[in-house]
């Protein structure tokens, strides 16, 4: 690109001199909107961000970061030999923290029935990535008393309750449920009513990541 001509006094201004500066002047201005439009299309945004990874700093403290959340709808019942906790199949749900700092909420909901008079809660155990399952959390005391076991065996009831979890890791984290009985004999269902099969409901379990 040619230099603009420049003027130092005593000379003789003539128009094609004036137009050669213009021309120059133009074809800069040319570039720069070229360059600034370049950098408006490059710029990151909401609308254009589709990888790398966000700071924690962008996050602030309390931050919801992601929701991940599962509705479980098998029903059947469940009896106990004894107070061991037994797993209720696939009423599980995994999420994968962003921030190894971040706490997941953990909320339940937990659609039962029973037939006697037992003692029942659930349990929550948890995995981090290719981990084995361990106990993590009691969740909830679901029927307890003879005096409401009659009402209750006819109807489902949910039991809802959440946690604060620290899991410190960036791995998958899976939380699975499982249901105990205070004693032998007991039975409880699980998304539908002790004694009429077609009163169902679902049971839920939803997982926020919290940035701490």
């Amino acid at each position: 690109m040619a230099l603009p001509k420049t003027f130092t006094g005593g000379e003789t201004l003539f128009a094609e001199d004036l137009n050669g500066n213009f021309e120059a002047l133009d074809t800069r201005l040319v570039t720069a909107e070229s360059d600034i439009d370049t950098n408006a299309l490059n710029l990151a945004n909401a609308s254009n961000l589709t990888s790398g990874t966000i700071p924690a700093a962008r996050f602030p403290a309390n931050t919801i970061v992601q929701v991940k959340t599962f509705s479980f709808d098998t029903a059947f019942i469940q009896s106990f030999a004894d107070s061991t906790p037994i797993i209720v199949p696939n009423f599980k749900l995994a999420i994968t923290p962003q921030f190894a700092d971040s706490k997941i909420l953990v909320d339940t909901t937990l659609a039962v029935s029973s037939a006697n008079s037992e003692s029942y809660s659930s349990q929550m155990y948890r995995k981090i990535g290719a981990g084995s399952e361990v106990f993590n959390h009691d969740i909830a005391r679901i029927i307890r008393g003879v005096a409401s076991t009659y009402e209750i065996r006819h109807s489902v009831v949910h039991m809802t309750r959440n946690y604060l979890d620290t899991p410190a890791t960036t791995e998958e984290v899976t939380y699975q449920v499982y249901v105990k009985s205070s004693g032998p004999g007991a039975s409880l269902s699980v998304n539908r009513s002790q004694i009429e099969e077609d009163r169902k409901s679902n049971s839920h379990i939803t997982l926020y990541e919290v940035k701490a």
